[in-house]
């Protein structure tokens, strides 16, 4: 984890510093760290993988402002790029809100619907819990509204939500793996092939969940998280508030659009 940051970097080691002749705090932490060049620059690169001009039918935001108390409570699914040697690849994952942990993965060449497909496929067979009920939300891109995508979600009783417009913060869950996968754990890794890819995706992934830890989960390991029946507190605060913190109507936006096979 040579990207992990350095407020999770000092709770790892915090006994062993305590445990020093000379024990230091979290400010002096950072001031060495500091000192020797080892806090990291983040690199701002953006690929557009959200293609929401497309006619399919979308669903109304059923989690702006929706406490989630729980894992097993919503599902987040979102698509990212990696920048490899030969030029892109794109991760698709599916992401449990509540423990943050990554139950479906899937990385491709394209961003065809059908690997968006394959990591919920990969969701459904690893989840802790039962499919019904299940809020799985994500962008309006044309891969979550690909009719067999969302067939498959229905077909299990499961309940579809959507972003109602391009602000990131309406999939703030799911951008914010994205960001720990690409920045923390896949950055420094040269990528030859798409089979290379999906080794290190596949232990990227392990890592992320069994021994990250992470400060929306009070520290925890997804993983570990993932095992709870209820919520943990965050280390940090949200700086924004809900736009629309009712969200009680379930249906299509366009309804006339259901007849689009």
């Amino acid at each position: 984890m040579p990207k992990l940051g350095g407020v999770k970097l000092y709770e790892e080691l915090r006994q062993e510093i305590r445990s020093l002749p000379a024990p230091f705090g979290r400010d002096q932490f950072f001031a060495l760290l500091r000192d020797r060049g080892l806090l990291i620059r983040k690199r701002r690169l953006q690929v557009r993988t959200t293609m929401s001009r497309h006619g399919l039918p979308v669903y109304p935001d059923l989690i702006k402002g929706l406490k989630i108390a729980r894992p097993g409570q919503v599902w987040v699914s979102d698509i990212t790029y990696w920048r490899v040697e030969q030029g892109f690849y794109f991760i698709f994952l599916v992401t449990d809100a509540c423990s943050r942990k990554i139950i479906g993965h899937h990385v491709a060449l394209s961003m065809d619907g059908a690997h968006a497909l394959a990591a919920l496929h990969m969701a459904m067979r690893n989840s802790d819990h039962a499919m019904k009920g299940i809020v799985h939300h994500s962008d309006r891109g044309s891969q979550y509204c690909y009719t067999r995508y969302v067939n498959t979600l229905k077909e299990q009783g499961m309940l579809v939500s959507m972003t109602e417009d391009s602000d990131p913060r309406d999939n703030a869950i799911a951008e914010r793996v994205n960001g720990i996968l690409k920045n923390e754990l896949l950055a420094h890794h040269k990528v030859q092939n798409i089979a290379q890819a999906k080794a290190l995706l596949h232990e990227a992934i392990r890592i992320y969940n069994e021994e990250r830890p992470h400060l929306s989960c009070n520290m925890l390991k997804p993983s570990e998280a993932h095992t709870l029946d209820h919520s943990l507190p965050h280390r940090w605060r949200t700086r924004y508030r809900s736009v629309n913190p009712i969200q009680e109507e379930e249906g299509v936006v366009n309804p006339r659009q259901e007849l689009i096979s």
